[in-house]
Formats: C-alpha cells, structure tokens, sequence
C-alpha cells in the first residue's frame, strides 16, 4: 500500500524523493498495518478452533436417523420412547402455518364409525383441538391406564401429514384402541364430527393455537365464536375446556 501511495505522489511531485516520502508516510501507517495483521491471525486462529471443534464433536450414534426434540431425555415426552419407533418412518416436513379458509378445508368432515376407531367407544372422550404431532394425547392415554381410568383420546388436526404420523405412533405404542386423529378444519367441522358420540364429551383442549397477530389473519384463529358455540352445545353437564397459550387472545372469541 505504501508504494501504491508513493508511485501516486511521485507522479503528482517528481521532485520528492521516495525515501523521505516513505519516512514521511511510515508513522501514518505502520499502526494500520498492525492493527490489520493482527485482525487477520485472530481470524485465522478462529477458523481453526471452529474446524477443531467440528471435528473434535460427538457423531450422532445412528446417522441419518430424524431428531425431535420433544423425544429426546429430559423432554416429559421421553418417556414415550418415541425416540426408538421413529426409524423407518422418515421425517415429516410439514407447513408450520396453514390457511385454513381455503377451500379444500371448507367441506365438513363426516363422523367416523366410533366403534371401528375404539374399542369401547362408551368411555368419556378427550378432544384435543388443533393437537399437532399428537403427544400430547399419548401422554394422557399412558397416564390414566396407569391410573386405571380409561378414557378415549381424540386429536383434530389440519396438517395431513402430522395425522397420519401421529396414528402410526399410536399402534405402534398399543394406544390405537384408544387414542385416534382425524385430518379436519376444527372451525367447520367440530359441531358435526362429534354430536354422533356414543359416550359422554369430557373435555375439549386447545393448545397453543397459531396466535395470528396481523389483524387480517384473525379470521384464520382456531378459536371462533362457531367453536365456542360447538363446544357448548357438546360437552357434557360438568365438561372442561382446557386453553393454554401464551398469547391470551389466541384462545378467546
């Protein structure tokens, strides 16, 4: 750079030597060329210790395998074991946001035969609204066989995708006979889908719905006025509505 500078000047002043314009320029900038040496090795020595690390990492123990987060140790869905049936089954890639007013999603769903989904299709039933991958009512299914107070597990989800994984999860665990998900638009269909249940509606839930914060998009909220209406007029005397969100106006009409 310094001879760059001095070829310009000596082209501007042929009368200046380049010696004394060297001297002249080397106070301005040796500094600057320290400062940009000693940039340069500590962008070295940073590549390093990042390929080091790389290498130096734990391999996962069954490459290629899909991790989920909520399955791993330490998750309250660990103990599902999730984890070891997921082989073979390959990783779901879904949409994390769909519109549910388009129009594939408008047509009602019809009322499954509840005697082929349960094996006792009497028992009071839990609804999960909007239940996404489904553990959720794996979890309550294990947990009140171990209390020995058997109940039907219902998941309602949009994404087709999550559904059939989440039924493939329940055979394989032995829940099948009593937790089952259907592919439907819970603010068209939850009125009809349900009022041909032999056996009593204990709770309907919803979870953490899509918040939907642009002031458009509020007509895409799971939890509408129809819903609400819904699940008035299904619960059974003395029924629970389980909300949980983070976003209070998600889970209010």
């Amino acid at each position: 750079m310094r001879l760059g500078i001095a070829g310009s000047c000596r082209q501007l002043c042929p009368s200046v030597r380049s010696k004394s314009l060297s001297a002249a320029l080397q106070p301005i900038s040796s500094p600057w060329l320290r400062n940009v040496s000693e940039g340069q090795r500590r962008i070295r020595r940073h590549a390093v210790h990042s390929i080091v690390a790389q290498q130096e990492a734990p391999k996962p123990s069954r490459p290629g395998k899909p991790t989920y987060t909520a399955d791993i140790e330490g998750s309250p869905f660990a103990e599902l074991g999730l984890k070891d049936i997921q082989d073979g089954m390959g990783k779901v890639r879904i949409r994390q946001h769909v519109n549910p007013l388009e129009s594939r999603f408008q047509q009602p769903t019809a009322a499954p035969d509840w005697s082929a989904i349960y094996s006792n299709p009497q028992l009071p039933l839990f609804v999960d609204m909007g239940c996404g991958p489904g553990r959720f009512l794996l979890l309550l299914c294990k947990r009140h066989r171990q209390l020995q107070q058997p109940i039907n597990c219902l998941g309602l989800e949009i994404r087709q995708q999550l559904v059939e994984r989440a039924n493939k999860w329940a055979q394989e665990l032995n829940y099948d006979s009593q937790v089952h998900y259907l592919f439907t638009n819970v603010s068209v269909s939850l009125s009809g889908l349900l009022q041909d249940y032999p056996g009593p509606i204990a709770t309907l839930s919803a979870q953490f719905p899509d918040p939907l914060f642009k002031k458009r998009h509020k007509k895409r909220r799971m939890v509408q006025q129809s819903v609400v209406q819904a699940a008035r007029d299904l619960l059974m005397p003395g029924g629970h509505i389980f909300l949980q969100s983070d976003i209070y106006d998600a889970v209010t009409a």
